[in-house]
């Protein structure tokens, strides 16, 4: 797994910082950008050898464009309006300028 650290500079000149966002919310010092980094790694690899894991979450979000699915008519009429539409949209993403009528 790879996660983003930030290295920047101390204040004072005198070293580097190298810091963690959530949910690690860690920072370290060194006097080198490599120091600062070690002793990072130090410190997450402390946190969850103490238990600690980092695990993906799924979020059921509710999609509103499933839920429209099936709202058209099944009849010849909506068939023909959406084999239009499929036809302009082939023909305008074939357009230079992504358009169906040049103004």
């Amino acid at each position: 797994m790879q996660i983003p650290i930030l290295i920047e500079p101390l204040p004072n000149g005198l070293g580097f910082r190298a810091r963690v966002g959530e949910p690690l919310s860690l920072s370290a010092e060194g006097t080198t950008k490599q120091d600062a980094l070690s002793q990072l790694e130090v410190l997450t690899s402390g946190r969850l050898s103490s238990g600690g894991e980092i695990v993906p979450m799924e979020l059921n979000e509710r999609n509103v464009w499933k839920e429209l699915g099936g709202f058209l008519p099944v009849d010849d009429l909506t068939k023909e309006w959406l084999e239009i539409l499929r036809k302009n949209r082939r023909q305008a993403n074939n357009s230079t300028d992504g358009l169906l009528v040049r103004v």
